[in-house]
């Protein structure tokens, strides 16, 4: 994966968050999706980690303000984004 780097146990991620491993599963991310994740991971090293979906989103520079529409091409998205059900999301680190 070239350059690597794993803060966490169990994930892992390149610069730039196009490719992340988590939990088992492998992402090949699109810049929207990789840029979601960025900012998951910065909310949790900050301690942060529920951050709400909407800001999100937008801070992502996606046009979509529901984060299953970003993921779609991603079926198993909800095995690296964990939601509350009340429109926030952090990583699945567990």
């Amino acid at each position: 994966m070239g350059d690597v780097q794993t803060p966490e146990q169990g994930f892992i991620y390149t610069a730039g968050y196009r490719e992340v491993r988590s939990r088992g599963f492998c992402f090949q991310l699109g810049a929207i999706q990789a840029e979601v994740v960025r900012v998951l991971h910065a909310a949790a090293e900050a301690g942060q980690p529920w951050q709400n979906g909407k800001t999100l989103l937008t801070a992502a520079g996606s046009r979509s303000l529901k984060m299953v529409d970003v993921f779609k091409s991603k079926p198993e998205w909800h095995e690296l984004i964990q939601s509350d059900g009340r429109g926030n999301y952090r990583l699945r680190f567990d």
